[in-house]
C-alpha cells in the first residue's frame, strides 16, 4: 500500500476557489464551513478535481483538508 500524496490546497483548487473558500471560512458558523465548502465548492467541481488528483475523492474529506490548512495558516499567523 502507497502512503498518502501530501496535497496543498491549490492543487485542487483554483484561485478564485480559495478565495471563495476564505470568503465562506470568515463567515461560517462554527461547525458548519466544511459542510458548507464540500457542498458550495468542492462538489460542483468534483469532476475536474478528480482529473487533476487522478482518483475519486470524498469532497468532505477535501473540504476537511482545506478548513484543517485554514485553521494552521491562522495558527501561524499568517
Amino acid at each position: 500500500m502507497n502512503p498518502p500524496r501530501k496535497i496543498s490546497i491549490d492543487s485542487f483548487l483554483f484561485y478564485h476557489e480559495v478565495q471563495q473558500a476564505i470568503q465562506l471560512y470568515h463567515i461560517a458558523e462554527p461547525g458548519t464551513f466544511a459542510r458548507r465548502c464540500a457542498d458550495e465548492i468542492i462538489r460542483p467541481n468534483l469532476q475536474r478535481i478528480n482529473a487533476t488528483l487522478g482518483q475519486e475523492n470524498d469532497p468532505l474529506y477535501l473540504a476537511y483538508v482545506v478548513e484543517y490548512t485554514f485553521i494552521q495558516t491562522r495558527k501561524n499567523g499568517v
